[in-house]
C-alpha cells in the first residue's frame, strides 16, 4: 500500500531532525572552518519562513557564524538533544518565545521593532505602529536606508542578486497599486537604480511612496533583522 502524502511528509521531517541532531555534529567535525561555537540555531514559526530565510542569509554573507534553521514544531519535539549552551535565535511572537524572555532586556526597542537576549537565547520580534508612530517609522526607515547601503550592495554582490529581482521579490503584499515594488527592497538602496536621481531626492520619494502603504509591518522585520545583524550579532554570540 501506498503511504499518503502526509506521512511521507511526518517521514521527512523525521529524517531531517535526525541529521541534525545526530549526524551534524559529525558531518561538521570534517570541516577545517566551521565550529560549535560559531553555529546558531533559528527558531521560527512557518507563517515567518521568509524572514527566517533572510536572517539566515544575513548571518552567513556577513559574518562567519552559520544558522541552522528549526521550525518552532522541530525544535520542541528536540530541544532536549540539542547541544549544551546553543546559541538560539527565537523569530517572532512563537509560543517558545512567550515561555523563555520573561527575563530578557531588549537592547533595541524603537517603533515597534526590538531585539535583545537572556543568557544564549536572543528573541527578534515586531509589533504593529501606532498611528502616530506611522511618520516617525518611514523617517527612521529611510535614514536606514543610507546607512546601511554598503552593507546591502555587499550583500548583492555575495548572492548574486540583481537590484530590480531583489526588489520585486520583497515587495509588500498589496503594494503595487503606489509603486511598492520600489519600497519593500532589503532595504532601498536598491531602489536608488530605479528611480530617478539618487540621494535626497530619492529618498523623497521613498518616503512619499511609504506614506501610501496601509501596513509597514514587514518593512519593520527587513529592517529590524538588518539592524541586529549589523549592531547585535556579534555582541549577542560573544556573551
Amino acid at each position: 500500500m501506498f503511504e499518503s502524502t502526509e506521512v511521507w511528509k511526518r517521514q521527512y521531517e523525521l529524517l531531517v531532525c535526525e541529521f541534525l541532531f545526530d549526524g551534524f555534529a559529525e558531518f561538521m567535525n570534517n570541516s577545517d572552518d566551521k565550529k560549535e561555537e560559531d553555529q546558531i540555531f533559528v527558531v521560527y514559526d512557518e507563517k515567518e519562513t521568509e524572514y527566517a530565510h533572510l536572517l539566515s542569509n544575513l548571518i552567513n554573507q556577513s559574518s562567519k557564524f552559520y544558522v541552522i534553521e528549526l521550525t518552532e514544531k522541530m525544535f520542541l519535539d528536540n530541544a532536549k538533544t540539542l547541544p549544551g549552551r546553543s546559541k538560539i535565535i527565537f523569530l517572532g511572537n512563537t509560543k517558545s518565545t512567550k515561555t523563555r524572555s520573561t527575563k530578557v532586556k531588549y537592547n533595541h526597542n524603537i517603533l515597534g521593532m526590538r531585539y535583545g537576549w537572556f543568557n544564549d537565547h536572543c528573541f527578534i520580534n515586531t509589533e504593529s505602529l501606532k498611528a502616530k508612530e506611522r511618520d516617525s517609522f518611514i523617517k527612521y526607515y529611510c535614514d536606514g536606508v543610507k546607512k546601511y547601503e554598503g552593507m546591502l550592495e555587499k550583500y548583492e554582490k555575495r548572492t548574486g542578486s540583481k537590484k530590480g529581482e531583489f526588489a520585486a521579490a520583497a515587495a509588500v503584499g498589496g503594494g503595487a497599486a503606489v509603486g511598492v515594488v520600489l519600497v519593500a527592497p532589503l532595504l532601498a538602496p536598491l531602489l536608488f537604480g530605479a528611480i530617478p536621481g539618487a540621494g535626497a531626492f530619492a529618498i523623497n520619494k521613498l518616503f512619499g511612496y511609504m506614506k501610501n502603504i496601509s501596513d509597514l509591518a514587514e518593512c519593520q522585520y527587513r529592517l529590524l533583522l538588518i539592524e541586529f545583524v549589523s549592531n547585535g550579532l556579534n555582541e549577542f554570540m560573544e556573551q
